[in-house]
């Protein structure tokens, strides 16, 4: 029987407390070429050094000197080390219960011991190759989790908001992925003049795939303020069309698409710009809560070209201004009460009287009542004035 180099690698252990037995399998292996093999007589010894140094597998006697395999398999079951050790039982015993006992404890397999020697192989090497597969597949899972974490954490890095001087306002942003990594990002930098340009923005995926795609849009957009203007609404039209086309030109064709808002937030002027794409209606503080139906046009990559509708209005009477994407809508109570844009109203409200206003709390007051329960990436950007 053929059987592969890395499956010859395995290290076994024989566990028997019959020496006839024992030279058995070890030449049954040997013959195989399998040479990372350890006998043992002593069911003690060999628990100690299975619970040490796990094998890749035991071939495990069902009825031992002081013990039986049910009691040895409860044993690695039970622990974290060798929980998932695979444990082939040998017996000349045809005792179903306490066959059915093993297999039930998590035993792989079963095999008489005057079986074949070929089949003895087969079983065993079948074990081996779904084992290596299995660890193949963690360590690729396990390398994958690492760079998304690490993907995560530049992520996290990349977003934060550089070159952001406002004098009359003052910026607070949640972001809160709904996986390791995000599809919402976010922007925002200042210009001379008093002029602040932002962007919030929701990709239509998640993961890392939907975090490159941010990447790659504040790439564009740090080449844009290096070669043009965004100090004016007719800049914000621009751009936002520049964008939508080179994001549909990228991404069209893979059905990506982003919804989200841009602002340019004119604080001489005591006005914002702001074109919205697909995106929730902003919520503006005056005396009251209340959301800004604004006109919108549609989401980045979807049609090119677009005509972007820009909204104007004066900032004078307001307190904040807040921006969110759409997983607000996404967040749900236990029993499955989604937040809605009026319950988000009733707690902005509750935090403003009760003079606890900040997007911190918000967010701990969202997580509290709703029990964590987030269904989507929930990004919050705050525009807020200084007294």
């Amino acid at each position: 029987m053929q059987i592969k180099r890395e499956i010859l690698d395995a290290s076994i252990f024989l566990v028997d407390d019959s020496p006839t037995s024992l030279r058995l399998f070890e030449k049954i292996l040997k013959d195989a070429g399998f040479s990372h093999i350890t006998s043992f007589q002593q069911e003690s010894q060999a628990l100690v050094a299975m619970l040490t140094k796990p094998p890749d597998l035991v071939l495990l006697d069902m009825i031992l000197h002081q013990t039986t395999a049910v009691d040895i398999l409860k044993t690695l079951k039970n622990n974290i080390k060798t929980r998932n050790l695979p444990v082939i039982v040998l017996s000349h015993s045809s005792d179903e219960n306490l066959i059915l006992q093993c297999l039930q404890q998590g035993a792989e397999d079963f095999i008489p011991k005057e079986s074949n020697p070929l089949e003895v192989l087969v079983r065993i090497n079948n074990i081996l190759t779904r084992n290596y597969s299995m660890k193949s597949l963690f360590e690729k899972n396990r390398r994958l989790e690492e760079d998304i974490r690490f993907a995560a954490h530049v992520q996290e890095k990349f977003q934060k908001m550089t070159n952001l001087h406002m004098k009359h306002h003052h910026v607070e942003v949640i972001w809160h992925p709904y996986n390791i990594a995000s599809g919402d990002f976010y922007f925002a930098t200042s210009f001379p003049h008093e002029k602040t340009f932002f962007f919030l923005l929701d990709v239509s995926g998640h993961g890392v795939g939907a975090a490159l795609v941010g990447f790659h849009l504040n790439f564009l957009t740090q080449q844009w303020i290096a070669t043009r203007s965004l100090a004016s609404a007719e800049h914000l039209q621009r751009y936002v069309e520049w964008i939508n086309g080179e994001m549909e030109k990228e991404y069209g064709a893979m059905g990506i698409f982003l919804s989200g808002i841009f602002g340019l937030c004119d604080e001489e002027s005591e006005t914002i710009h702001l074109i919205s794409a697909g995106s929730p209606p902003p919520i503006v503080q005056t005396e009251t809560f209340a959301t800004v139906e604004l006109k919108n046009s549609v989401a980045i990559g979807v049609v090119s070209p677009a005509i972007f509708h820009l909204n104007s209005f004066s900032t004078k009477s307001w307190k904040r201004l807040l921006f969110f994407t759409d997983g607000i809508y996404e967040i749900q109570s236990p029993s499955k009460e989604m937040l809605s844009i009026s319950g988000f109203l009733q707690i902005l409200t509750s935090l403003e009287k009760d003079g606890k206003f900040s997007l911190a709390n918000l967010y701990n007051r969202i997580a509290k009542e709703y029990a964590y329960h987030f269904e989507d990436d929930v990004t919050i950007f705050m525009l807020e004035k200084i007294p």
